[in-house]
């Protein structure tokens, strides 16, 4: 029996290894509560953030993004907001996230991991995202108006 249950998950959680939880913690969806970092988010999700815009008719996203790769790498173009490691294509911009925007966040960055004011992105917890990019990539439309192909 167990190893059936087992097997159900290896398959259930494919191609998303890394992501894995188990029934008790709630599974690979809630894992980001309990362990990011290099435990869940490596910013292997990029890839499936670009598909989600491009199915989507998305060709720009506010982006506070956890990994050492480039969005630019796939294509992404993005409005930069605070991230650890992602470097600011535009130091002299304002930062600002305002109510008509879609915003892209790791999961690790959400957390506040690595910032001094861990609280920084939690606001976002008071919406729900449309979308869940692997299980490391959140996205949320502020405004609540659009609708997407998931």
């Amino acid at each position: 029996m167990f190893i059936i249950w087992y097997l159900a998950s290896a398959w259930y959680i494919a191609p998303h290894y890394l992501a894995y939880f188990n029934e008790i913690a709630g599974g690979p969806g809630n894992g980001y509560k309990y362990l990011v970092d290099g435990n869940l988010d490596w910013g292997q999700d990029l890839p499936g953030l670009k598909k989600f815009m491009d199915e989507n008719g998305i060709k720009r996203i506010s982006l506070s993004y956890f990994g050492a790769d480039s969005p630019e790498r796939y294509g992404i173009k993005y409005d930069w907001l605070p991230s650890h490691y992602l470097f600011n294509p535009e130091p002299d911009k304002e930062v600002r996230v305002t109510p008509d925007q879609l915003v892209a966040i790791s999961a690790t960055n959400l957390q506040g991991v690595y910032f001094d004011d861990k609280n920084q992105y939690k606001w976002l917890l008071d919406y729900k995202p449309v979308a869940k990019i692997g299980y490391s990539i959140f996205v949320y439309d502020l405004s609540g108006k659009r609708k997407f192909k998931l």
